[in-house]
């Protein structure tokens, strides 16, 4: 199964694609197989991917889980007029994303996952950064379409995506 993100397609697509991808569904055939118990092509670091492994995919359940919330700012932004009301949930998204973006910072280097994570840590910077941008002035007359249109996915992010799980990324026996 291939997965592909049009560059408009909802970050829930990409958090979905990533999850399934990254949690066992079959990439696209690649040249050597991946996985936690793939012979390692020539090279591979496996010590480096399985700390990759162990620190990204906690991430992953973690960006489903605040996804909900930014589903709901863009529906609330969408709405329009003044978004003084969801300051609160601002808040509160903006704290989540900056907690995944602490741990991204952490995750240890490994060469196949270093695009994905660089390209993770840029969408989460650029959808926190709209969002922190309200929350300076949710009653702003730019607010509500400021959060209908929190930064999608990318194509980019699939590709890495594909890479990453090339290489070996697999959170099915991640802890």
């Amino acid at each position: 199964m291939q997965f592909r993100l049009r560059r408009a397609a909802p970050v829930s697509v990409l958090l979905v694609t990533i999850l399934l991808v990254a949690c066992g569904a079959e990439p696209a055939p690649t040249a050597s197989p991946a996985g936690p118990f793939a012979t390692p092509a020539a090279g591979v670091d496996i010590a480096a991917r399985d700390a990759y492994n162990a620190a990204i995919c906690p991430i992953f359940t973690g960006i489903l889980d605040v996804e909900p919330r930014l589903t709901a700012l863009r529906g609330a932004g969408a709405a329009g007029g003044d978004r003084s009301g969801h300051a609160a949930e601002i808040d509160a998204a903006s704290d989540d994303l900056n907690v995944l973006l602490d741990d991204l910072e952490a995750v240890p280097e490994w060469s196949a996952g270093a695009n994905l994570r660089f390209l993770l840590i840029t969408a989460l910077h650029a959808i926190r950064a709209r969002i922190l941008s309200v929350g300076e002035d949710p009653g702003a007359g730019t607010a509500a379409e400021a959060l209908a249109s929190l930064p999608f996915s990318s194509e980019p992010m699939d590709v890495a995506m594909q890479s990453a799980v090339s290489g070996g990324l697999s959170c099915e026996n991640a802890s």
